[in-house]
C-alpha cells in the first residue's frame, strides 16, 4: 500500500469512530430531549412569622438567658473533660 491509500484508510476509520462517537451521545440526549417537565404550579404567599400567630422576631431578657443556659449546659456534655 501506499502512503496515500494508509493516510486514506487512516482518515476514513478516524471519520467512522466520529460517527459513532456522535451517534453514541446523541442516543444518550435523546431520553433528556424527550422528558418534558409538568409546569410548576404556582405557590401561595405565606404570611410574615409576625402574622402567622409565631414569636415575635426578638427575644425577651428571660428568653434570651434560658437560651444562653442550655447552650452552656449543652457545652458541657459535648465538652466534658476527660479525667482519668
Amino acid at each position: 500500500m501506499s502512503r496515500g491509500a494508509l493516510a486514506e484508510a487512516r482518515g476514513a476509520r478516524q471519520a467512522e469512530r466520529a460517527q459513532q462517537r456522535a451517534a453514541r451521545v446523541n442516543a444518550q440526549r435523546e431520553p433528556q430531549q424527550r422528558t418534558i417537565e409538568p409546569p410548576m404550579q404556582p405557590v401561595a404567599p405565606q404570611a410574615p412569622p409576625e402574622q402567622a400567630g409565631s414569636r415575635p422576631g426578638r427575644l425577651t431578657p428571660e428568653e434570651r438567658r434560658a437560651l444562653r443556659q442550655q447552650i452552656n449546659e449543652a457545652g458541657r456534655d459535648v465538652y466534658r473533660p476527660n479525667r482519668p
